[in-house]
C-alpha cells in the first residue's frame, strides 16, 4: 500500500473496536469520511473474527472493554499479524496501563476525548509503520508459507471426510506436526456435548508435561472463551504419530516452547490448538501467524462436523431429534436405569384425528399443527424429563414418525409420568392451532409405560412397545385420554 499524498489516509484499512455503539459510529464516519475502508467491532471476540477474514492496516482499540479488554485482544492480534498498526484509546493513561501497553508494544496512544487532528496523525503514522515493517521483512521465507497455506487446506479437506470427530481432530493434528516443528500439538474441541482434548506426541516426553499442557489450555479456553469449562465432560487422548512413546533408555524429554491459540467461529472461542517443542524458542511471530490461520481452518472443520450431525439427528419439519437419535437415547438411558436402579417411562403422543386435518385443509396445515404441538411440548419443562437432547436441563422432544412424538423422563415412575401427561393435556386444551388461518380445537391421545428395578422388561424396545399399546388403547376407548399400559393390563 502507497501512502500518497503523504498526509492521507486513503484506503487505509482500519479495524475499530470500542464496545461504546456511539463511538464506533462517530470514529466510522469520520475516517470513512477521510477515505479509510473502516470495519468495526464491539468486543475483543468479534474483533479477532475480524482479522481472521479481512486485511487491515491499522487497529484502532478502546483498551477498556467489557468482553474481551484491548489489552487481551492485542495481545491475541499480533499474534495473528505482527506486523499491525495499532492506536490505542483510553480515557485512563495511567502509568499501569502504559506499561501494559508498551509491554505490548512501541504504538500509539491516543487520550479520550479525541480530536480529529489526533486521530488522522495517529492512523498514518501507524500505516507507515506497517508498511515499513513488511518492507523489512521482504526476505522472510514466504514460499515456505504459501507451501504451508496450500497443505493446510487440503488437510482441512480430508478432515471433513472423516466419520468420527476425533478422527477428523487427530488427522488435522498429524498434518500440522508435519506441517510445524513440534514435540506435542494439542487440540481441544466440542463433540455434542463432551469436550475432547487430543495430544499427538511425536517425541518421548514425560507424562507431567501433558498433564501442564493440558491444564494450560483448559486455563487458556476459560480465559479467552468466557465459559466455565465442563472438567467432567473432557475425553483426553494420546496418540503416539512418530516416536512418542518412551525410549529404550527411559528417558524424557520436557517442553520448553509453547504456543497456545484460540479457534474461533461467528466470535466465539469454540476450541484451542497448541504446539509444544523442547528446543528452547522453537516459534517466531511467522509460526504465530500461520497457527492462527490453522486454527481458523480447524474452526471451518468442527462446524461442518456440528452442522452434519445435527442434519442426522434432527427432524426436518420439527427441528425435534430424529427416530435415530431417540434409538441412541433410549439405549443409553436403558443401561444407566438397568446400572443404577433406577425407573424410566416413556410417554407416546398423538394428535386426534390427524388424518383428518390433512385430508381437510391440507398438508401445509397438518405440518403447522405438528411445529405448534412440538413447541408446546418443548416448553412443558422439568430439570429431570429428556425427551431428545442429551446432556441439558431442558425437556426434548423425538419425532416418532407421522404425528406420534415420544417424551422420555429419566428417574420417573407411574404417578410422575401421568403427571406429565396431564401437564401436556392441559396446554393442549385451550389452545388454538392455525390461529391465523383456520383456528383449530384439537385433542390428544397419550400412553405412558415405565420400567423399574422390580420390572421384568427385557428391552428398552418393549417398553417403546407398550407406551404405544397404551395409546392404542387411549384411541379405542375414545381418545383425548391417558392410558398407562400397567393400568391397563390391571384392568383386562
Amino acid at each position: 500500500m502507497a501512502l500518497t499524498p503523504e498526509t492521507t489516509t486513503e484506503k487505509i484499512r482500519v479495524l475499530v473496536l470500542d464496545d461504546d455503539e456511539s463511538m464506533r459510529l462517530v470514529i466510522y464516519r469520520i475516517l470513512s469520511a477521510n477515505g479509510c475502508v473502516v470495519e468495526t467491532a464491539g468486543d475483543g471476540r468479534a474483533g479477532l473474527h475480524s482479522l481472521l477474514q479481512s486485511e487491515y492496516d491499522v487497529l484502532l482499540v478502546d483498551l477498556h472493554m467489557d468482553v474481551m479488554d484491548g489489552f487481551t485482544f492485542l495481545t491475541e492480534a499480533l499474534n495473528i499479524h505482527p506486523w499491525l498498526g495499532v492506536v490505542a484509546m483510553s480515557g485512563d493513561f495511567s502509568d499501569e496501563n502504559v506499561d501494559r501497553i508498551k509491554a505490548i508494544g512501541p504504538y500509539q496512544l491516543l487520550a479520550k476525548p479525541l480530536t480529529f487532528d489526533d486521530l488522522h496523525g495517529h492512523i498514518l503514522r501507524e500505516a507507515r509503520r506497517k508498511q515499513e515493517y513488511l518492507e523489512a521483512s521482504e526476505n522472510k521465507p514466504l514460499i515456505r508459507l504459501q507451501y504451508q497455506l496450500s497443505a493446510l487446506r487440503k488437510i482441512g479437506e480430508t478432515a471433513i471426510g472423516f466419520e468420527h470427530f476425533i478422527d477428523a481432530l487427530n488427522h488435522l493434528c498429524t498434518g500440522l506436526a508435519q506441517l510445524m516443528p513440534c514435540t506435542v500439538i494439542t487440540m481441544l474441541g466440542k463433540e455434542r456435548e463432551k469436550n475432547v482434548l487430543i495430544h499427538n506426541v511425536s517425541e518421548a516426553v514425560a507424562p507431567e508435561c501433558l498433564e501442564n499442557i493440558e491444564q494450560m489450555v483448559k486455563t487458556r479456553y476459560v480465559a479467552l472463551s468466557g465459559d466455565e469449562f465442563d472438567r467432567d465432560s473432557l475425553i483426553v487422548r494420546r496418540i503416539d504419530s512418530g516416536n512418542g512413546e518412551q525410549n529404550k533408555s527411559g528417558q524424557t524429554k520436557s517442553v520448553a516452547s509453547t504456543i497456545p491459540i484460540p479457534i474461533i467461529s461467528e466470535g466465539n472461542v469454540i476450541g484451542m490448538i497448541c504446539l509444544s517443542s523442547t528446543q528452547d524458542d522453537a516459534y517466531d511471530s511467522a509460526d504465530k501467524f500461520f497457527l492462527y490461520h490453522a486454527a481458523n481452518h480447524v474452526s471451518t472443520v468442527m462446524m461442518a462436523f456440528s452442522r452434519l450431525h445435527k442434519l442426522a439427528i434432527i427432524d426436518g419439519l420439527t427441528g425435534l431429534f430424529n427416530r435415530q437419535r431417540l434409538e441412541e437415547e433410549l439405549e443409553r438411558l436403558w443401561e444407566l436405569c438397568e446400572r443404577y436402579d433406577h425407573s424410566m417411562a416413556v410417554v407416546v403422543v398423538d394428535v386426534d384425528h390427524f388424518k383428518n386435518v390433512n385430508d381437510k385443509h391440507g398438508h401445509l396445515i397438518g405440518d403447522q399443527v405438528l411445529k405448534e404441538l412440538s413447541n408446546l411440548i418443548m416448553g412443558l419443562s422439568r430439570t429431570s424429563d429428556f425427551v431428545g437432547r442429551l446432556g441439558t436441563d431442558e425437556m426434548v422432544v423425538s419425532r416418532f414418525g407421522g404425528d406420534e412424538m415420544v417424551v422420555i423422563l429419566p428417574y420417573a415412575d407411574v404417578p410422575a409420568g401421568k403427571r406429565y401427561a396431564k401437564r401436556v393435556m392441559n396446554a393442549i386444551k385451550d389452545h388454538v392451532f392455525c390461529e391465523t388461518t383456520v383456528k383449530l380445537k384439537l385433542t390428544l391421545s397419550l400412553g405412558i409405560a415405565t420400567h423399574s428395578p422390580t420390572a421384568k422388561l427385557e428391552s428398552r424396545h418393549e417398553l417403546v412397545d407398550q407406551a404405544d399399546k397404551a395409546l392404542y388403547h387411549a384411541k379405542a376407548n375414545g381418545r383425548n385420554q391417558i392410558c398407562v399400559w400397567s393400568e391397563v393390563l390391571l384392568a383386562s
